[in-house]
């Protein structure tokens, strides 16, 4: 048995005869498991005060991070580390040298995520995880750091003994329900701790349903007697959480560097504006680009971090799942409905060639019949893959365009819009095949859906036209592009900025930031004007009527100056006054100047309105306003004289 006295015997026996053989070896692990132990004090003070450096709102440096998690490795070394060794020191042919290797690597992830959990730890002091959920998976990890490593590395040692044995069954059934009611703890939609929102997302129910019912699942499969086949379920269920913690954690620690970076760049910018006496700008107004800019760059890497780390995520899973795949062709004689299909089938093109010679001189009409009807079955494996291939399908949508846009598209001198175009079309595209590829595998092909083609043919040319109208618009402003992301546009009486252009509808934010949603077809068949579209220069028109007899001359070069000296307007081209016109009642004039920005053209207009009704009170004129002349023809009666007026 693996701890009868045989047992133990044989185990220490090979442990000696290999000290015997490599003593140095032994010597400098044992050094070194001492020497983490007489220094663990230390090392729990030093991570102390890394993690309150990191703490800090004005760290601006990613080396106490990194000082943080050392001291959490070292820390966490000492038992993984001796079953690493024992395990590496063991005969393969006894079962506690997998037993060994198995438990140093639970050991190793529990104690890691077991100190980094603590109050003020390193997730908390980091800002890595939040402190709700820190407390939440400190819960959970502590009890399992000390039940399930030994459970683990009795099943497995017991299992390599005699794959037969109850008791190694037993062993792995009780991990397995130690690890669902782990997931279901921290897993439960409710809680929140993936989505991190009001209400749980998608991945909270998929994370939930894949690490809790999966476990379960494992546990029947066991007891129907599948015991080889639930191991290697078992292990590639361990190397997904494994990858996922890594990609996790990987992912964190990069957020910590551009929260840092951000920090780092944020002082020494404000450090530069203050020290260059060149610039015309006001100190808050260059805080405030800077903010924005640097903003920017940690919102794109940020979101560059996430796409990489799901594509990553993507493929680690389908290598550690391939090679189960071929095992789920068993799914395939759960037949769940028939269809058919009107290619003859492979095996009715083999048993053509092998026909006996009697049933070739038969009726050629029945085999034409059967040729042409072949009955297929849709199976379970075929609703399974339907099903993957639409959450990759999903996947790839949201996240490909998006890698493409970040990666590549930003560092091209691109038109603007262009690339809003490419990554829709990408997308477009991605979803195009995989729902052709998701519908032929459960056997929807073109053939099968001509009558829903013609069904939706003969609505459209009832009521649903306007929706057609409006998708294929929605293509032309893709390609067309008339209008595009960010432009200026004004429809009928509405001023505002395209924020979004989707297949029937196109997103205007307006200037009172209220959206306002118009179909795309009116962007194709009636008229709007794009402020935007060949640049960003636009002139500012401000008209102005001064009172007759005023001195034209004055009032243009006082219009020039104010044009002149503001910070939005632009020296080229130059601002210009415009003599437009002899007026009922004024002297018309026009200062033209330009900006180059559409978000400029509501301030300059209102800071050259104040600046000109300024200048001109200084200089005493007039802007004139409507004036009228009465003529009185006849009146009845005397008209009073200004005495009587007054008297009465």
């Amino acid at each position: 048995m693996l701890y009868g006295a045989d047992g133990l015997a044989e185990l220490y026996s090979s442990w000696q005869a290999d000290i015997y053989e490599s003593p140095i070896i032994w010597g400098l692990f044992l050094m070194f498991f001492f020497g983490i132990i007489l220094l663990k004090n230390k090392f729990n003070q030093l991570a102390i005060n890394a993690n309150k450096v990191a703490s800090r709102t004005s760290c601006i440096n990613f080396s106490p991070t990194l000082m943080g998690l050392f001291y959490v490795i070292m820390l966490t070394l000492p038992v993984p580390s001796l079953l690493a060794f024992l395990s590496w020191r063991t005969p393969s042919v006894l079962p506690l040298q997998a037993g060994f290797s198995i438990g140093s690597l639970i050991y190793l992830i529990l104690g890691l995520l077991r100190r980094m959990c603590k109050t003020d730890g390193f997730f908390e002091a980091n800002n890595m995880v939040k402190s709700g959920r820190v407390k939440l998976l400190k819960k959970v990890i502590k009890p399992l750091f000390f039940i399930l490593p030994l459970i683990v590395i009795t099943s497995t040692s017991l299992t390599n003994i005699n794959a037969e044995l109850t008791q190694g069954r037993l062993f792995n059934i009780l991990s397995l329900f130690i690890m669902a009611a782990a997931m279901h703890y921290i897993l439960l939609p409710k809680k929140r701790i993936i989505s991190g929102k009001n209400n749980p997302g998608f991945l909270s129910y998929l994370a939930y349903i894949t690490f809790v019912i999966f476990p379960l699942a494992l546990v029947i499969v066991s007891a129907s007697g599948y015991y080889i086949s639930m191991l290697t379920l078992q292990s590639q269920l361990i190397y997904t959480i494994r990858v996922i913690l890594i990609i996790l954690f990987v992912s964190a620690l990069l957020k910590r560097w551009l929260l840092v970076s951000r920090r780092r760049a944020l002082m020494s910018s404000n450090q530069n504006t203050i020290t260059d006496p060149e610039s015309t700008l006001t100190e808050q107004e260059k805080k405030q680009e800077i903010q924005e800019t640097v903003s920017k760059v940690s919102v794109q890497s940020a979101k560059l971090i996430h796409v990489v780390a799901t594509v990553i995520l993507i493929f680690s899973l389908i290598t550690i799942w391939s090679k189960t795949l071929p095992a789920l062709s068993v799914l395939d004689d759960v037949k769940l409905w028939e269809t058919s299909s009107p290619e003859p089938s492979t095996a009715s093109k083999d048993s053509n060639n092998t026909m006996p010679l009697g049933v070739l001189s038969g009726s050629s009409e029945s085999i034409s019949d059967q040729s042409l009807n072949n009955t297929t079955y849709i199976s379970l494996q075929d609703l399974l893959v339907t099903i993957i291939v639409s959450f990759l399908t999903y996947l790839a949508a949201v996240n490909i365009p998006s890698l493409l846009q970040i990666t590549i598209l930003n560092h091209l001198k691109l038109q603007h819009g262009t690339a809003f175009t490419i990554t829709t079309s990408i997308r477009y595209i991605i979803i195009i095949v995989g729902i052709i590829w998701a519908f032929g595998s459960i056997g929807v092909s073109w053939s099968k859906i001509q009558w829903l083609a013609a069904a939706i043919t003969l609505g459209i040319g009832f009521g649903l036209q306007e929706i057609f109208a409006n998708f294929v618009a929605g293509l032309i402003l893709l390609f067309e592009r008339p209008i595009r992301i960010g432009d200026m546009i004004t429809v009928g009486e509405i001023n505002g900025k395209v924020s979004k252009i989707q297949m029937r509808a196109t997103t205007i934010l307006q200037l009172n930031n209220r959206e306002l949603i118009v179909p795309n077809k009116e962007f194709i068949t009636g008229q709007l004007v794009n402020w935007t579209l060949s640049d960003n220069f636009i002139r500012v028109d401000i008209p102005v009527g001064i009172a007759y007899g005023s001195d034209t001359e004055l009032a243009k070069s006082i219009m020039l100056e104010c044009a002149n000296q503001n910070k939005r307007t632009l020296k080229d081209p130059a601002p210009d006054v415009i003599f437009n016109a002899f007026g009922a009642s004024t002297l018309d004039l026009i200062l033209r100047s330009h900006i180059s920005s559409v978000d400029d053209f509501t301030p300059v207009q209102s800071e050259l309105h104040f600046a000109i009704n300024d200048a001109f009170g200084e200089a005493g004129i007039e802007i004139a306003y409507p004036q009228q002349d009465i003529h009185i023809r006849s009146i009845n009666g005397a008209f009073p004289n200004e005495k009587t007026a007054v008297t009465d």
